[in-house]
């Protein structure tokens, strides 16, 4: 299977689980085979590329993506990435397996088989990526799909909430630290080949000999650990992996055991070829690892939550597999890539087996638990096997993992210090094996402990199969493991189950006897305060002292855009009279020579000057004018005069956009008016012209008028710095008319520049259109809720009877005329916007215009009752996924991303159907979905009843005004 393919397929999964019909149609057990079956399918065709791997070391896969950068989608799969592919898939499938059974809500089971999917998805192409751009977007990917599953239960838990935001910031920030360093690791790539160009693609970078000389190796490689320690949890970052273990026990036992927090690890491992031979990896590694797995051992036999202690036993095994990529020569990579299989079969297995427990029995706390293998053997026998593999007894296959870290410590820098950690962990992962044997499933109970509720059979199949990789994979080394380790390691080694009776044996054999005493010792120790060295308070003094800076920000902003203003254009005036860009501008003559080329005669500069006279009566008129409705007319036909300057300009794209969006604001702003009570309206009017005093209404009025005029000024200096200083230069209007129809088939050159030459631009844009819409509907929801409590004021004045009077039999007619008018209109700019004027932007305007004016002439209600087909969510998320598919389906066909497509065979009616048009159309459909968004958020009736629920009284507001 093609390595794009392969990776595809969990997101596939995702988005089949996502769509709700395909999700009721698919039952709760047939969806647990399916996803199952399909992971265990990825990991035997992974299992399939082992020959090619040993044979040639590498596959590789690239698809471009913006050739003129440089910039593709490649896939790199060696024995690493195998290895980790391995991990993610097989343990995958045993998760997808327990959270069928582990699940009773058919609905519950597919929202997080979604997330889980994804997050499988995004695991995959961080350890197949080929290039550090898709890498990245991968790895934060798993953030994002690993805060939704720590979250999952965040409706009901507080606790949740918090655990989740806690790991997406950690690990966020993390990633932009990571950003920045793959960023610069890329330029010196380029450096050290001499090409200086922006070297991306992970095979060339580890192709690239002396980057370790390069002057920005400390920068970039810091910044580069310290996104692979806040993924991995290594001290100081560690705490935010015991608080995410608030998540559903599958997503504890795939991502905290096998593989977000692996990625880390994969990191590390990845680039330690070309950044580990220096004695700042080596020191940074070494010396964070084992005090990470110090720590981490230490804490987990004091937790009393079963997900705790294994939780921090695993931040002790990530801070082994750390220090053991910090030893150089490859040193610890052996042992390391032992540990990583032996910690996910184990510590997956334990972590189900916990979710089993605490499902069945109703909580998984050690004090409250006891003789739990009289009610749940096979569990039992499931955690013990896993238990005694953590501790490394042998002949277990967590044994070997720890004969090889023991080993490969006795090489290290400071053996007596490394050598000495590894044994400390060691004993204290015993103990809390210990614990979990004997305080769990043979101890008599300090209370009652039942099972409340009883489990299929089957929930203990997935645990079974990890349990069982712990006792047979010590077998398979010899056949399985160093044939692998063969092929991915480049020096010889050495793998033994039993390596005989030498010092790395009898210190694991003492860890072993220690950690049972200390186990015997507990209730002494437990009784111990904590260690002092806790990451938990420098997260929380940071946040504190981020609220800190927020609360001392929010002073400055009290909600009048006339000190956002004042702020804003005083800084950047500051800024140009420091620059020196006034001293040409001073002298006058350049600004005179320029405004002297006008010729007032003729036609269009007089036009231009007629409208200019209209746009600033305008806006005076906005100004002057005490009724709101006239305030926004003027400012509407402001905007109108702007876009007939435009229009004698020749810019006919933009003029026609100017109109529709102007026309598109006024419309809403007159809804907007007519959902705000009287009363209201007039309060603010006694605030801006009146004041509380006579002193007051005076400074407010010269205070506007001083503001006004300044920013006034401030704009038309900027003006005139831009009009003077403006390069001469050729134009490259010229290039775009000669190549608008060659390139992009396109006569009307607009439509070419936002459809193919800026494209993404364009793409970006219409997301941000389409978030602020859904963001102004998140806004106004909220604020209907928190209206649903409060009373009525029972001075309030609604001025219902001008909306009675719009509504009359002409204008209902007249509306419902307009609608399929707008319709036809609307798919003749999106089918002829690349010959005409127009565009799938002013098609979806137009349509949305339209809908506009049923809801101001036939109300909400009528609306909704109507037109039935319109659901603006859905045109949103159409229009989004068809641009989004539409920009992606070339990269497919191993084109570049956003590649033009033309079907000329498929011409008619003198279109060509392209790439193009589909383009268009999904600007047409979410500009209409964002716009039907805004309406429906702003005509809701919520509003309205609120304010009808008081007492009424009609007043005059002209006289008030007087």
């Amino acid at each position: 299977m093609d390595l794009l393919i392969l990776n595809a397929v969990p997101f596939g999964m995702a988005l089949l689980l996502a769509v709700p019909w395909t999700a009721n149609w698919i039952s709760k057990t047939a969806q647990t085979w399916l996803s199952t079956g399909i992971m265990a399918l990825l990991f035997v065709i992974l299992l399939g590329y082992f020959p090619y791997i040993e044979d040639n070391g590498v596959v590789t896969r690239s698809l471009e993506w913006t050739p003129a950068l440089g910039l593709a989608v490649s896939f790199y799969l060696d024995g690493l990435s195998l290895l980790f592919a391995l991990v993610v898939t097989g343990v995958g499938a045993t998760i997808f397996l327990y959270s069928g059974n582990y699940f009773e809500d058919l609905g519950e089971q597919t929202r997080f088989n979604t997330y889980l999917a994804a997050f499988s998805g995004a695991m995959l192409g961080v350890v197949l990526s080929g290039n550090l751009i898709t890498l990245f977007i991968m790895w934060e990917l798993t953030s994002i799909t690993s805060f939704l599953l720590i979250g999952f239960k965040g409706n009901k838990s507080e606790s949740a909430r918090y655990g989740a935001l806690q790991a997406l910031i950690i690990t966020g920030g993390g990633g932009l630290a990571l950003l920045v360093g793959l960023l610069l690791l890329a330029f010196a790539t380029g450096g050290v080949h001499g090409t200086g160009a922006f070297t991306t693609d992970i095979a060339a970078i580890l192709g690239t000999k002396d980057l370790v000389n390069h002057d920005w190796y400390n920068v970039f490689t810091l910044l580069i650990l310290i996104g692979a320690f806040t993924k991995s949890a290594q001290w100081p970052f560690h705490f935010w992996l015991p608080g995410a273990m608030e998540a559903p026990t599958p997503a504890s036992a795939f991502l905290h055991s096998a593989t977000m927090v692996k990625a880390g690890v994969y990191l590390l491992a990845r680039f330690y070829p070309v950044l580990g031979d220096s004695n700042l990896w080596s020191s940074s590694l070494l010396g964070i690892g084992l005090l990470t797995m110090t720590m981490g051992a230490i804490l987990s036999v004091k937790q009393r939550d079963l997900k705790a202690l294994l939780a921090y036993s695993t931040v002790s095994k990530l801070g082994a597999l750390v220090a053991l990529i910090g030893l150089a020569e490859y040193l610890g990579i052996k042992a390391a890539y032992i540990g990583i299989i032996a910690h996910a079969c184990y510590k997956a297995a334990l972590f189900l087996t916990v979710g089993t427990i605490d499902h069945g029995i109703g909580t998984r706390i050690i004090d409250n638990l006891g003789g739990v293998a009289r009610l749940m053997p096979i569990t039992a026998g499931i955690a013990i096997v896993s238990a005694l593999s953590m501790a490394g007894v042998p002949f277990f296959f967590g044994f070997v993992a720890k004969e090889t870290l023991i080993a490969a410590m006795m090489d290290a820098p400071t053996q007596w210090l490394a050598v000495g950690s590894v044994a400390i962990s060691a004993t204290f992962t015993a103990a809390a094996a210990y614990i979990i044997i004997w305080d769990v499933f043979f101890r008599q109970p300090k209370q009652d402990v039942y099972i409340h509720h009883t489990l299929p059979r089957a929930i203990d199949y997935g645990p079974g199969l990890l349990a069982i990789g712990s006792v047979i994979f010590g077998l398979l080394l010899q056949p399985v493991f160093i044939p692998f380790l063969e092929a991915t390691l480049p020096k010889p080694f050495k793998l033994e189950l039993f390596p005989g009776l030498i010092t790395e044996f009898y210190i694991s054999m003492g860890a072993i006897l220690a950690g049972l005493v200390l186990f015997g010792m507990r209730r002494w120790w437990l009784r111990l305060p904590d260690l002092p060295i806790q990451g938990t308070r420098i997260y929380q003094s940071l946040l504190q002292a981020v609220e800190w800076s927020g609360d001392q920000i929010l002073r400055s902003q009290g909600g009048k855009v006339r000190y956002y203003l004042i702020s804003i254009l005083g800084v950047i005036a500051v800024f140009v009279l420091g620059s020196g860009l006034l001293t040409d501008l001073a002298t006058g003559e350049d600004l005179l020579s320029h405004l002297t080329e006008i010729d007032f005669t003729e036609e269009t500069p007089l036009l231009e000057l007629m409208l200019l006279v209209i746009v600033i009566g305008s806006a005076l008129g906005s100004i002057i004018v005490r009724r709101h409705v006239l305030a926004v007319l003027a400012l509407g036909v402001m905007g109108y005069g702007v876009a007939g300057i435009f229009l004698i300009r020749h810019a006919i794209d933009v003029a026609f956009v100017q109109f529709l969006v102007e026309t598109l604001v006024t419309i809403l702003i007159i809804i907007i008016l007519s959902r705000t009570s009287t009363k209201q309206r007039q309060d603010v009017m006694t605030r801006l012209w009146v004041g509380k005093t006579r002193v007051s209404a005076r400074f407010g009025f010269w205070r506007d008028i001083l503001i006004s005029t300044a920013i006034g000024a401030i704009v038309f200096v900027f003006a005139a710095i831009a009009l003077v200083n403006r390069p001469e230069r050729d134009t490259i209007a010229a290039w775009h008319v000669e190549n608008a129809e060659e390139q992009v088939g396109a006569t009307d050159i607009v439509a070419a520049i936002l459809t193919d030459f800026r494209g993404m631009d364009t793409f970006i844009e219409i997301m941000v259109f389409a978030v602020s819409a859904l963001g102004i509907l998140a806004l106004l929801s909220i604020n209907r809720q928190e209206q649903r409590a409060k009373t009525g004021d029972k001075r309030a004045t609604i001025e219902i009877q001008e909306a009675i009077q719009i509504s009359t039999p002409f204008t209902r007619t007249l509306a419902i005329i307009i609608l399929p008018i707008a319709l036809l209109i609307a798919v003749a700019h999106t089918v002829y916007g690349s010959y005409a004027p127009g565009d799938g932007f002013t098609a979806g305007v137009i349509a949305g215009l339209a809908v506009a004016l049923w809801y101001i002439v036939f109300g909400y209600n009528q609306v909704r009752a109507r037109l039935w087909w319109l659901h603006p969510i859905r045109f949103l998320t159409a229009g989004l996924a068809l641009t989004m598919l539409n920009a992606a389906a070339p990269v497919i066909f191993g084109d570049g991303f956003m590649a033009l497509t033309k079907l000329e065979e498929l011409s008619f009616a003198g279109i060509t159907p392209s790439s193009t048009l589909v383009f268009e159309i999904g600007i047409a459909l979410t500009v209409f979905g964002a716009v039907g968004v805004l309406l429906e958020s702003i005509a809701h009736p919520q509003d309205v009843e609120r304010l009808q629920g008081a007492d009424i009284t009609f007043v005059d507001q002209e006289s008030n005004n007087r």
